[in-house]
């Protein structure tokens, strides 16, 4: 009897992460969509990439034809953890060399200071974030 006992305990304490609706390592996340804008124009086929400064799994969204993004957490969990983020924007894109099929990247259109030598962050708090990026050829303003 107390062998059923402690089985049926453990179960319990098994269960009880899933029925938070969150995986026990999954940290706090926010809903995370917005706009990207380059010189005030919508940057289509860009990819967004929210990581956090503490560490943590990157978040990754895609621009529309009107530069409409929404973030993605891991499979298809939405969002990004919660706290601040180092973002980088990038239009690069690998691709086969029609001429010879040998992989190539795409031009780059955003600056330097978006991408791999990013200087953008945001906060994302708990709940919906509604996070435009105003991107300028010249960089960030500091």
């Amino acid at each position: 009897m107390l062998a059923m006992r402690r089985t049926v305990f453990a179960t319990l304490l098994l269960l009880l992460p899933a029925c938070s609706g969150r995986p026990a390592d999954q940290p706090a996340l926010g809903v995370v969509s917005g706009q990207v804008r380059l010189d005030g124009q919508p940057l289509a086929d860009a990819t967004i990439f929210f990581s956090p400064e503490g560490g943590g799994r990157t978040s990754v969204g895609r621009t529309d034809a009107e530069g409409r993004y929404a973030l993605n957490y891991v499979g298809q969990e939405e969002g990004a953890k919660v706290g601040k983020h180092v973002v980088r924007v990038t239009t690069s894109q690998e691709v086969a060399n029609p001429k010879t099929g040998r992989s190539m990247h795409t031009t780059e259109k955003v600056p330097r200071q978006y991408n791999d030598k990013s200087e953008l962050t945001r906060d994302v708090a708990e709940g919906a974030n509604t996070i435009d990026l105003e991107l300028t050829s010249a960089g960030p303003k500091k």
